[in-house]
């Protein structure tokens, strides 16, 4: 996340970390949160998958995915993950086949990539 926000010097990247799904959700629910979506059509979230204080913690990423879809969420969504079989099997449990705009990584590279809009 450090090298995410040293290279928004040069790509207009600002990193809004979030503690729990519900505190992200609020804030993309928030008028502050949806003038940055009305006005940045790059906005992405990266997330990892597991937040072992929530219910379900360990499909918290698949659910924080569920939950933007379900709110219209168009913008690039990706699960920086440590194990992808079992992200996608919790990705199809919540979302079915509606995982367009959501990709899956375990490789440290495509997320810095996905983070400065070079993928």
């Amino acid at each position: 996340m450090e090298q995410g926000c040293s290279l928004g010097l040069s790509k207009n990247v600002h990193i809004i970390p979030k503690i729990s799904t519900h505190l992200a959700l609020s804030y993309l629910d928030s008028g502050f949160g949806q003038q940055i979506l009305r006005s940045n059509r790059n906005f992405r979230i990266l997330s990892d998958m597991t937040r072992p204080d929530e219910e379900n913690g360990g499909e918290a990423g698949a659910i924080l995915m569920k939950e933007l879809k379900r709110r219209g969420f168009e913008h690039s969504m990706m699960l920086f993950v440590f194990n992808e079989k079992n992200a996608k099997n919790a990705i199809k449990k919540h979302l079915g086949e509606n995982v367009k705009g959501i990709t899956i990584t375990t490789d440290e590279d495509a997320a810095k990539a996905f983070i400065i809009g070079k993928n």
